[in-house]
């Protein structure tokens, strides 16, 4: 090789080496945010040094400036490169696509490493799907329950009306990496890996070229929504809904062009489609009208096709099939649970409001509370609005099929404003739509403009502006470890107790309702907490209303009141713990508290107990307030609502029942209706002594023991559903509700060996087995479509050969 063919070949060479800096620079900045911001940041928040440059520079190792260097060069030479040789833009334009691929993974890292930062995620409902993954990746270990969860929500189902698919796959990932926050963390970026595939498929699809494919897909996965609904919102099974839209409409195309109804492409609907059911099951029902409304456009313009239309029906049907655990008994079995959820509430036709609007619109501005909505971003929107432009301003852009696609989405993107559904983020199928639309914009405004190469880069260059500051993120805190390893304790402590959590919300002490639960609650702690969740048994409410008692005494009593002690020690409340933004513990002037080294200073129950005994049953109705819709997220300031109504009937509740924790007894106990049969009329009226020799809880199945010193009634601290099956001294027995939903049932004199089990009914059984059998059938299928096809195109080439 001779010194005057060097540059040539590093000229033909330069768009790869310009796709490799640019991916180095990502990665390299990356592991400057993990390593190097993260450890000072909590280095500065610990040693309360000053936030100045001097304190930071004082912290900053030989690694992080190599880290540094590297980034700089890497920088640099991609700069450098297009500069001279528009590397960067002849790469993009397809003059290293391999190379290319490898800097767009890259690039998805930088803006998704946020959710990989250390420490616990404490923000949006995290603390609630990390303890459900982890109590379901512990009875996946140790052979539990699947079904059941006695260890928050007061005893929970495993199905709810957030669907379980994303907590089955982060408990898979949690028994190989042996921690559920990493399990989470990672599923939740493999599913924006996934995302990001998906979108990229299908914009090819809808042949898109490869450079606005690789925009618009890096605008989809890439985002600052993107990453609210991940880590502020920690919205987790929306992230698998990310992932699995952009698969739909793939596999929607697919059988638009598929030779025949049974194939990969309906095969591969039915498996997306049933991946976003078993997400978010309400989500799904808004989204299907989306989905039908395009395939009927699509059918339309084709001709109505024959096979294709008899490909949607199987996919349909197999969706179906595939869906009946995340569908059945969420619709049939309703008795028992807290639901108000109906098909009236499942769609409602409403106009966008201009804080929605301005939050897309406007960076850095993020919706609180029940509005889901944030900035979308400015270049993405730029490009749907020269779509738009291209289509209105000529008529050979009118006739492109990528012109029909474009008016398509973006008609269902302004649908999608409109349209709201009972617990749907409507926002992400705007979001998804108007990136759809920001493809084929960009696509059509390329085609219009073809001199104009470096529009790709160009919408690359302003997007990696516009929302890369939002990637580097403090929604994760390394210093909160403290929480993790209070909760492996307090599940050994309180093994046998209930525990109640103070947090500290805007300076004010909160029993919270809400899902926000902390990672101290990641343990098999049996917390009492608020219900969210619409199949939640009906003692949720109740539940909720007795945090609230601890709240307001803890706020403005500093101590607990002998009523409060009652309601809570009845429910075995045997802890109050605090936990705080640096350490673990109550206040110091709450009285009655108890010091420790890792629980801080709490509040131990003595008198908690899981059982009492009465000798009469009186009747009584059962509040209102009890029954109605599960609440959540209220104040014990409030002094009108449906909450203080029910925290009142817990206080009248308590009062009638005169009850006892201490001695285990209550002077009667309150049901809705009176029990019949002859095993409920025992005793003489006088109250039963207990005597407990052995309480045991697990994830389905509870174990008590006890003598009495006569025949009577006892009631447990678990509520009482449909589901449950009670064994006293290894026979079946009925046990009823009591007005707060608590299960009553009739104990005898001597020993009493009792078992609680919650067991799933045959439909929930059968539906469970039809899901994951029909997907599993599904993955097969498609996985042996390609050697099926080889084998069948191949065979009769051979037969002539012979």
């Amino acid at each position: 090789m001779n010194a005057s063919a060097v540059p040539m070949i590093f000229r033909e060479r330069a768009p790869a080496w310009a796709a490799a800096a640019a991916g180095a620079f990502f990665l390299t900045i990356s592991s400057l945010s993990w390593f190097t911001l993260e450890r000072v940041k909590y280095t500065l928040r610990a040693t309360g040094a000053p936030r100045s440059l001097d304190a930071v520079l004082r912290l900053v190792l030989p690694l992080d400036g190599v880290l540094l260097g590297l980034a700089a060069g890497a920088a640099m030479t991609a700069i450098w490169l297009e500069w001279r040789h528009r590397a960067l833009t002849q790469a993009i334009n397809g003059a290293a696509p391999r190379t290319l691929m490898f800097t767009v993974v890259c690039a998805l890292v930088w803006f998704g490493h946020s959710i990989l930062a250390p420490g616990p995620i404490v923000t949006g409902d995290s603390g609630t799907h990390i303890a459900r993954v982890n109590h379901l990746a512990l009875s996946l270990g140790d052979g539990g329950s699947l079904y059941w969860d006695n260890y928050f929500f007061g005893g929970s189902t495993l199905l709810q009306f957030t669907g379980p698919l994303f907590h089955w796959m982060a408990a898979i990932v949690q028994l190989a990496t042996l921690d559920p926050v990493w399990a989470v963390k990672l599923t939740a970026f493999i599913a924006r890996m996934a995302a990001a595939l998906f979108m990229y498929k299908l914009f090819r699809r809808l042949q898109v070229t490869r450079p606005v494919a690789i925009a618009a897909t890096l605008f989809y996965a890439g985002s600052y929504f993107f990453t609210y609904m991940e880590v502020i919102r920690s919205s987790y099974p929306q992230l698998v809904n990310f992932a699995a839209m952009p698969a739909i409409f793939y596999c929607v195309e697919g059988v638009l062009i598929a030779p025949a109804a049974i194939g990969g492409a309906s095969a591969g609907l039915a498996l997306a489609a049933m991946v976003f059911v078993g997400s978010h099951q309400p989500t799904a029902a808004i989204f299907a009208l989306f989905v039908a409304a395009y395939i009927l456009v699509r059918l339309w313009s084709e001709g109505w096709p024959a096979a294709p239309m008899r490909g949607f029906v199987v996919a349909g049907i197999l969706a179906g099939l595939g869906s009946a655990f995340f569908l059945v008994p969420f619709a049939l079995e309703r008795a028992g649970t807290a639901d108000n959820f109906s098909a009236t509430s499942l769609i409602a036709l409403a106009q966008p409001s201009a804080q929605t609007l301005g939050n897309m619109i406007i960076w850095g501005r993020t919706g609180l509370g029940p509005e889901y909505s944030t900035y979308f971003g400015l270049p993405m929107l730029f490009c749907v609005g020269a779509g738009l432009w291209a289509v209105l301003s000529s008529k050979a852009a009118r006739r492109q099929k990528a012109a029909h696609l474009y008016l398509l989405v973006l008609s269902l993107a302004v649908l999608t404003l409109f349209v709201r559904g009972a617990y749907v983020r409507h926002a992400t199928f705007t979001f998804f739509f108007l990136c759809a639309a920001s493809g084929l914009g960009l696509q059509l405004l390329a085609h219009k403009m073809p001199r104009v190469v470096w529009l790709p880069a160009g919408a690359l260059l302003l997007f990696s502006i516009d929302a890369s500051p939002a990637a580097i993120q403090p929604w994760t805190r390394e210093d909160l470890r403290f929480m993790e390893s209070a909760g492996k304790a307090l599940a050994i402590a309180a093994a046998d107790r209930r525990i109640v959590e103070i947090v500290t919300i805007d300076g004010r002490l909160t029993a919270s309702t809400d899902p926000n639960l902390t990672p101290l609650t990641a343990a098999r702690v049996q917390i009492l907490s608020g219900p969210h969740k619409q199949d939640a048994s009906p003692a949720h409410n109740a539940f909720a209303a007795m945090l609230k008692f601890a709240e307001a005494d803890v706020r403005e009593r500093r101590r607990l009141s002998p009523e409060t002690r009652s309601i809570l020690a009845a429910v075995n409340v045997g802890w109050i713990v605090g936990t705080g933004s640096a350490a673990m513990g109550l206040p110091e002037e709450i009285g009655e508290t108890v010091p420790d080294p890792v629980f801080g200073r709490h509040i131990r129950l003595q008198d908690a107990t899981p059982i009492l005994a009465s000798g009469r049953l009186e009747f009584m109705e059962r509040p209102a307030a009890f029954g109605g819709p599960p609440f959540w997220n209220f104040s014990s300031d409030e002094k009108v609502s449906p909450a203080m109504d029910a925290m009142r009937a817990v206080a009248k509740v308590t009062r009638v029942m005169e009850i006892d924790p201490a001695q285990r007894r209550a002077g009667r106990f309150l049901v809705p209706e009176l029990p019949s049969g002859p095993e409920w009329r025992t005793g003489d009226g006088t109250i039963p002594r207990l005597t407990l020799r052995s309480y045991e809880v697990g994830p389905g199945i509870v174990r008590i023991a006890v003598d009495s010193d006569r025949p009577g009634f006892a009631r447990l601290a678990h509520p009482f559903t449909p589901a449950l099956h009670v064994v006293r001294n290894g026979t079946p027995i009925i046990a009823v509700p009591d007005v707060e939903s608590l299960a009553v049932l009739p104990i005898v004199r001597g020993a009493n060996d009792i078992v609680l089990a919650w067991i799933p009914s045959l439909l929930r059984q059968t539906s469970f087995w039809l899901t994951i059998g029909m997907i599993s059938f599904l993955i097969i299928f498609i996985f042996l479509i390609p050697i099926w096809s080889t084998r069948v195109i191949g065979a009769p080439n051979n037969s002539r050969s012979k």
